[in-house]
């Protein structure tokens, strides 16, 4: 029974959604639990989104490239997020503010530390 039950896995789908922030866009994909974020992001590429910086989360844990959708309980008519990563460093092709720079040891401004 239980071969029967892993043989069967192979062929259930999940409908998800995939919620693009920056764009406000709600995505819905067709994928299988042993999926990876990275095949995930092979199917947005496909549908002309692009995910190239930006990060997937799931809820509010942030989901590693080779992580399975099986791995995280990813179920059937999940939302999951996929926003800029702000932790990687802009490139020279990034459009910032010219006095904007990135370091990991930036702090919270002055104004916002009062309210913290």
């Amino acid at each position: 029974m239980e071969t029967l039950r892993r043989s069967l896995s192979r062929w259930k789908r999940y409908h998800i959604q995939v919620h693009v922030s920056e764009e406000d866009l709600l995505l819905p994909l067709t994928v299988r639990p042993a999926d990876t974020v990275s095949d995930l992001r092979a199917q947005l590429v496909r549908q002309g989104v692009s995910s190239w910086k930006k990060a997937f989360y799931y809820n509010a844990k942030r989901l590693g490239e080779q992580d399975t959708l099986r791995e995280v309980n990813v179920q059937n008519g999940s939302v999951l997020l996929l926003v800029s990563d702000a932790r990687l460093p802009p490139t020279s092709g990034d459009t910032l503010r010219p006095e904007a720079s990135w370091a990991p040891e930036d702090k919270f401004p002055a104004a916002y530390e009062s309210q913290l």
